[in-house]
């Protein structure tokens, strides 16, 4: 059985919550990142390592990256609520364009264009 690590983004919420426990039931590692602006630390199982943090901060990602070893990514970060994402736009100047699934594999691509040879450096 090959375990691998799993980063869930948004794994404070509900669904990401609830498939970090599985998949550590399942004999992963798992790693979360959430900025618990609608997640809850505590939902978080106790044997996943976890980030506080915005999935739309380069910075943060690279160096979330640089950090773990993550063989897989699952996202489920959003604003859920439609009341909680209308505010979020107004407020945290949301704008349509923008996409934090670039934001990740931006910041994947750039750890491995960096490490040719991967985690065996």
């Amino acid at each position: 059985k090959h375990n691998m690590r799993f980063l869930v983004l948004g794994g404070a919420g509900y669904i990401g919550s609830h498939t970090a426990l599985e998949l550590v039931r399942a004999g992963h590692e798992v790693i979360v990142a959430d900025n618990l602006l609608t997640g809850h630390r505590n939902a978080v199982p106790k044997q996943v390592k976890f980030y506080e943090g915005d999935i739309r901060d380069a910075a943060f990602l690279d160096k979330l990256f640089d950090a773990e070893k993550i063989d897989a990514v699952i996202h489920f970060a959003a604003f859920s609520l439609v009341a909680s994402s209308e505010k979020a736009k107004r407020v945290l100047g949301w704008k349509p364009e923008h996409n934090s699934l670039e934001e990740i594999i931006a910041s994947a691509w750039n750890w491995h264009t960096h490490h040719p040879n991967g985690y065996e450096e």
